[in-house]
């Protein structure tokens, strides 16, 4: 299977290398671009390759969602069409652990609000 990840993260990291592991092809991408990517996508044994978040979507059957709360708009914007796609949101509402790291989105699930 093809996954595609948007973050390049640790998160987005963790999935692409447990999906590689288990023999997945993985495009990771992130909001510097797929050149900013070569020494990560090296680890993961010729399984994973970097992408532009377009890409990630566009070539790939299952999407992981992995971006920090407040770039997650963004990164969700440069894609033109989510049709035909599984997304696997990962994000949450939060800036620091504890409750002082909270965003207050007006009681919904963070997941209601990306999508």
């Amino acid at each position: 299977m093809k996954i595609g990840i948007i973050g390049a993260g640790r998160m987005g990291q963790a999935l692409a290398g447990l999906f590689t592991r288990a023999g997945h092809d993985v495009i990771l991408s992130n909001s510097r671009g797929p050149e900013s990517l070569a020494d990560i996508v090296d680890e993961f044994n010729g399984h994973c390759s970097a992408g532009t978040v377009q890409e990630a979507v566009d070539s790939t059957d299952l999407v992981f969602l992995a971006t920090p709360w407040g770039k997650t708009a963004a990164a969700v914007s440069v894609v033109e069409n989510w049709d035909g796609k599984i997304v696997v949101d990962t994000t949450n509402n939060r800036t620091a652990p504890g409750p002082q790291g909270v965003i207050d989105i007006g009681g919904r699930i963070s997941s209601e609000v990306v999508a």
